[in-house]
C-alpha cells in the first residue's frame, strides 16, 4: 500500500489534540497560545479535526528535504474523513536549497577551486586502500552534517549565535591548499562579514549571527516550514484574525506516523483528484466526419479508426475511494487468440489519439481469448475495469462469456 505524504500528514495532524500543535522547545509560546485558545472557548484536549467545521477546507503543506508538496482537503460529514479538493502540486523547494545556499557561501569565502578540490580530495599516499578513500570522502559529508544540526536549530526568535564545526581536515587542507600563506581564520577576517565569523571562543568553528543563518533560508522562505517555524509564525502574526496555521510537535515524524494511521484506515481519505487523464488505446468504427483519413484501416471488410484514446477519467476529476469505471469491448476479429490492451495517461485534455503530444503508455494488459469452451457466437464481450480513488490505480478485465478474469 502506498501512502501519499500530504494525506498522511493531514491524517496525523487531525488526530492530535489542540495542545500538541506547538513546536518543540517553545514552552512559553505554547502556554500563551493555550491560554488564548482557552479564552476563545477551545478545549486543549479536543482533537484538531473536531475544531474544524464540516465542509471547511484547509491547505496541507508538506516540506521535505527535496520537495514541497501542497494540496487542499475538505472535511466531510463523517468526523475524521477528508476529501481531496485539488490534485497535489509542488516543486523542488525543499530544505536542500538551504544546504545549497550554505555551500555557495563557503565557495564565496574560500573559493570554488578549494571547495571542489576538498570534495574530491583523496589521501594519495594511501590511495590503494579503499577504506582510506571512503574516509576522506566522508569529511565533506561531516561538514554538511555539522551544518544540518545547526540548521535545525535556527529560529527567528533566538538571539544567540550558532556555531558550525569545521572538520580538522578542512582547516588543515585549506592551509596546504594555500601553501601555508593563509589559514581559515585569516580568510574569514579578510571576508569581513557580520553574518559569519571565526569563533574565538570555540576554535575550529564558524560563528553565524542569527541574521546570517536566516539569510541562508531567504531564497526559499517556504523551507522554514519543516523544522524551522518561521513562515507559519509570521503568517500567524499577519493573518491571525482569519488564518490559523497549525504545526505539530515532532513535525519531522508527522508523515511517517500518518502513514501508519492510513495503513490502519485506508478510507480516511474518501475522495481524491486525478492528476492525469487515463484511458486505453482502442479501435473505433471509422467515421469520416470526426476521424482523420490517415487513421483508417480495413479489417475483414470493416473500416476502423486506429489509435483512438478512449478516456476513462479526466484530469482533476474527483474520484471516490474504490470507484470503478468499466467499459465493454469486442475483438476486432473473431479469430483473435489474445488481445493486448495498452493503458495510456496524459496531461493534455485535448488528446484524441494515443499518438498525440503528451500521451504516454503507462501499462499493458494481455487477455487470453483461447478457451476450451469457446462460445459459438461470433461476438465476444470483454469488460475492462479501472479502479480509481486509492493511492494506486488497478486494471482488470473480464471475458463475459467464459467468466475468465485477467
Amino acid at each position: 500500500m502506498i501512502a501519499l505524504e500530504p494525506e498522511a500528514a493531514s491524517i496525523f495532524i487531525g488526530k492530535l489534540s489542540m495542545k500538541q500543535l506547538m513546536p518543540e522547545r517553545m514552552a512559553l509560546r505554547r502556554e500563551r497560545w493555550l491560554r488564548g485558545s482557552m479564552s476563545k472557548g477551545h478545549n486543549p484536549d479536543m482533537k484538531v479535526i473536531e475544531d474544524v467545521k464540516q465542509g471547511s477546507r484547509y491547505v496541507v503543506v508538506d516540506c521535505g528535504g527535496g520537495t514541497v508538496d501542497i494540496t487542499v482537503h475538505e472535511v466531510e460529514e463523517r468526523v475524521g474523513n477528508t476529501e481531496g479538493v485539488t490534485q497535489a502540486s509542488g516543486g523542488m523547494f525543499g530544505s536542500g536549497n538551504v544546504d545549497e545556499a550554505f555551500i555557495s557561501l563557503m565557495v564565496d569565502i574560500f573559493g570554488d577551486d578549494f571547495i571542489q578540490e576538498f570534495k574530491e580530495w583523496r589521501c594519495l599516499q594511501f590511495h590503494f586502500f579503499i577504506l582510506s578513500a571512503a574516509y576522506e570522502t566522508s569529511r565533506w559529508v561531516d561538514l554538511l552534517i555539522a551544518f544540518e544540526a545547526r540548521k535545525r536549530n535556527a529560529n527567528p526568535w533566538k538571539a544567540n549565535y550558532l556555531n558550525v564545526s569545521l572538520p580538522f581536515s578542512f582547516i588543515d587542507y585549506y592551509k596546504k591548499f594555500t601553501n601555508g600563506n593563509l589559514t581559515v581564520e585569516q580568510t574569514l577576517l579578510e571576508y569581513n562579514s557580520e553574518d559569519v565569523k571565526w569563533s574565538g571562543q570555540a576554535p575550529g568553528m564558524l560563528r553565524f549571527s542569527p541574521k546570517g543563518m536566516l539569510k541562508l533560508f531567504s531564497p526559499r522562505p517556504i523551507n522554514f516550514w519543516r523544522r524551522i517555524t518561521v513562515t507559519p509564525e509570521q503568517n500567524r502574526d499577519k493573518y491571525k484574525d482569519f488564518l490559523k496555521v497549525v504545526i505539530p510537535q515532532e513535525v519531522g515524524l508527522a508523515t511517517m506516523k500518518g502513514a501508519v494511521m492510513f495503513g490502519q484506515n485506508p478510507w480516511a481519505v474518501s475522495a481524491r483528484r486525478t492528476r492525469l487523464m487515463y484511458g486505453v488505446g482502442a479501435l473505433n468504427k471509422f467515421n469520416s466526419n470526426i476521424h482523420p483519413e490517415e487513421k483508417k484501416i480495413v479489417k475483414d471488410g470493416v473500416e476502423w479508426c486506429r489509435d483512438v484514446f478512449d478516456v476513462f477519467v479526466h484530469a482533476d476529476q474527483s474520484i471516490s475511494s474504490g470507484e470503478k469505471v468499466t467499459r465493454s469491448y469486442a475483438p476486432a476479429s473473431a479469430e483473435q487468440e489474445a488481445i493486448k490492451i495498452n493503458i495510456y495517461c496524459s496531461e493534455n485534455e485535448d488528446a484524441r489519439f494515443i499518438t498525440d503530444d503528451q500521451v504516454r503508455q503507462c501499462g499493458t494488459l494481455t487477455i487470453d481469448l483461447r478457451s476450451q469452451n469457446k462460445p459459438a457466437t461470433r461476438r465476444r464481450e470483454l469488460q475492462l475495469s479501472m479502479h480509481f480513488g486509492e493511492t494506486e490505480m488497478r486494471v482488470d478485465a473480464l471475458d463475459v462469456t467464459t467468466r475468465q478474469e485477467s
